[in-house]
């Protein structure tokens, strides 16, 4: 019997990715269903970032990017090389021109009353969160959805938001989707701590890109304010991105300030074990993990536009909201960091909690997805 064949179509696979992708390929093998990941080269924004990765199991593909009317637009040459697919996913972003051409060569196929043999699934927000969209971009978002077989939502509510517009919850799979918690939790354990006879110094951090959503230059504003206040303050920054050049500048003339651009793995987890909060003013996404699995609150602001996983936190539990602006957000920072009471039962809260994610249930999520879109495909044949 034939292998079933799956391919997945990412504009880039950034390097937090690979332990799922790795995970996902080996259940599905038990199965019999053979998966394949498309994906082109970072862009310019995104190759700053510096968290790109190579692997066998990527097959490269050439992409060009375009600006039209303002808006990024992406080609790439994958086309043919899907025609041998039994299931393709794409990303659930309009700038794919691929995805437009396999709608419009499914469009004709059901015009003449042939049924398309390939199943296609999005993979996705569901909605626009890190943006402000127009009622045009959300119809049109809603209108390349309801066009595909099976949707596969980041969290809860970004399958709920897909069936609110008419998708058929049926052919969803909340995917939850996550980081490598269990490696980060076994760094964390290895990883020294905060002396217990340190009562005085206080570690801050900042993990994450560097770039105009996260509001860098507030992060920087509020260290800057609450050491005032408090002298034995001490900020590190992880990451990499456009503002890069700023953190580094700023780090490079503060001697409790220190900048080790992009981290991961045991470097992130020893910045972690010693610090008592994370600021982040700007958009919240995976960071939230990072958050729950090392006991570290976030502060952050009521800016409105995060990612999807700022779901997994309980403003006043697991994290704090203060005001957008510097010298609130300051002195929300400044009075959470005196209150240690209230701190200690964030922290608890935060490790109470992160149980509940990791990428060994996205794969089985993401699996178990893949699987019922093919049996759906089978069914109806």
């Amino acid at each position: 019997m034939a292998m079933v064949k799956i391919a997945i179509v990412q504009e880039y696979v950034p390097m937090y990715r690979q332990p799922f992708f790795e995970q996902l390929i080996q259940l599905l093998d038990l199965h019999g269903i053979e998966c394949r990941v498309f994906a082109g080269n970072p862009n310019k924004v995104q190759a700053k970032r510096n968290d790109g990765f190579e692997s066998t199991f990527i097959r490269k593909v050439n992409q060009r990017e375009y600006r039209v009317f303002g808006k990024r637009v992406v080609v790439s040459d994958v086309l043919d090389e899907l025609a041998e697919f039994d299931m393709v996913i794409f990303e659930q972003a309009r700038r794919n021109l691929a995805l437009y051409r396999i709608l419009a060569r499914r469009g004709l196929i059901r015009r003449s009353n042939s049924r398309p043999r390939q199943v296609l699934g999005l993979w996705g927000h569901g909605r626009d969160y890190a943006t402000k969209s127009g009622t045009v971009t959300r119809l049109l978002m809603a209108q390349i959805t309801n066009q595909v077989d099976w949707f596969f939502g980041y969290t809860q509510d970004s399958v709920e938001h897909v069936v609110s517009q008419g998708f058929e919850r049926s052919r969803t799979t909340t995917v939850e989707n996550s980081i490598d918690t269990k490696n980060l939790l076994a760094d964390l354990q290895r990883a020294p701590h905060r002396s217990s006879q340190d009562t005085v110094t206080t570690n801050l951090c900042y993990i994450g890109a560097l770039d105009s959503s996260k509001n860098i230059p507030m992060v920087l504003s509020c260290a800057e304010l609450v050491h005032r206040g408090n002298p034995q303050v001490r900020l590190t920054i992880l990451g990499d991105g456009e503002a890069s050049g700023d953190v580094e500048e700023y780090c490079s003339v503060r001697e409790w300030a220190s900048y080790r651009g992009h981290s991961t793995g045991k470097e992130k987890a020893e910045v972690l074990a010693k610090s008592q909060l994370i600021l982040n003013p700007g958009r919240i996404g995976l960071i939230a993990l990072d958050s729950l699995t090392a006991g570290v609150p976030i502060a952050t602001t009521d800016y409105g536009l995060h990612a999807p996983e700022y779901a997994y936190l309980d403003p006043g539990l697991t994290c704090a909201v203060f005001s957008g602006d510097d010298e609130s957000y300051a002195r929300g920072v400044t009075e959470l960091l005196s209150d240690r009471e209230l701190l200690s039962r964030m922290q608890q809260n935060c490790i109470d909690k992160r149980g509940n994610y990791s990428i060994e249930n996205m794969a089985k999520n993401f699996a178990d997805g893949i699987r019922a879109a093919l049996k759906m495909n089978l069914s109806s044949a």
